[in-house]
C-alpha cells in the first residue's frame, strides 16, 4: 500500500517556496509608491558610454542638480 502523504522533506520544500513566493508579492508591493499605478518607467539609451563620458566635463559635474528621490511614507 502507497503512503498517500507527501514526504515531510516534500512537504518542507513546498512550504518554503509558498513562503518565498509571499515574500516576493510582499516586496513588490512594498516597493509601490503609495497611489500610484505600480508600473515603472524605461527609456533606451542611445549614446555610447564614450559619448556620456565625453558630455560630462568637469563644469557640468560640478554643476549638476541632483535628481529628486521618492521619500518613504
Amino acid at each position: 500500500m502507497m503512503n498517500r502523504c507527501p514526504s515531510r522533506a516534500a512537504a518542507l520544500g513546498g512550504a518554503l517556496i509558498a513562503i518565498a513566493g509571499i515574500a516576493a508579492l510582499a516586496g513588490l508591493a512594498a516597493c509601490s509608491p503609495p497611489g500610484g499605478d505600480g508600473g515603472s518607467t524605461s527609456h533606451t539609451v542611445t549614446q555610447s558610454p564614450q559619448e556620456v563620458a565625453s558630455y560630462w566635463t568637469d563644469d557640468r559635474m560640478a554643476s549638476a542638480k541632483p535628481a529628486h528621490m521618492p521619500e518613504e511614507p
